[in-house]
């Protein structure tokens, strides 16, 4: 979270307090609701309003402490990493599915001189790009090293 978003942050706290029915006398004083802040502020402001969200039903007797707030925030976070990793496996092999389907028209695309590869040939359609390796005397050894690897 940024210094930006504090007001934000401090409106989280109000709406737990109240749902927890903090009497007004022992609600969080400014310098703690900071102290709160400085501790979740490594998460995103998305992930403390997820968070604020779950911990009734994590903590639903007490008013939950910044470390098991944070613990909260932790397992959000994991779950956000989690769907996201999920949606770029699902995202790659649709990806891989349309190029396998597709009418490939190759254009040529030169490289500058002298370099590891002369040209690629690219698909029009989908992207996909076919490198052709520089066979000149200078690059034997990285061409020989390339060959050898994708072979195994």
């Amino acid at each position: 979270m940024e210094n930006a978003q504090l007001p934000d942050f401090l409106e989280l706290v109000y709406v737990l307090e109240t749902y927890y029915r903090v009497p007004i006398e022992k609600r969080m004083s400014q310098e703690e609701s900071l102290g709160y802040f400085r501790q979740l502020r490594r998460f995103s402001l998305e992930i403390v309003a997820e968070a604020c969200e779950r911990t009734p039903h994590a903590y639903p007797s007490f008013f939950p402490k910044v470390g098991e707030w944070a613990t909260v925030c932790e397992q959000v976070a994991a779950e956000l990493g989690f769907q996201q990793k999920r949606r770029n496996e699902v995202d790659s092999q649709r990806e891989f599915q349309r190029m396998a389907h597709c009418a490939h028209e190759f254009y040529e695309e030169p490289e500058p001189p002298n370099t590891f590869f002369t040209k690629f040939d690219v698909c029009a359609f989908c992207g996909l790009a076919k490198p052709t390796i520089n066979r000149s005397a200078a690059f034997s050894k990285a061409a020989s090293y390339l060959t050898a690897g994708l072979r195994a």
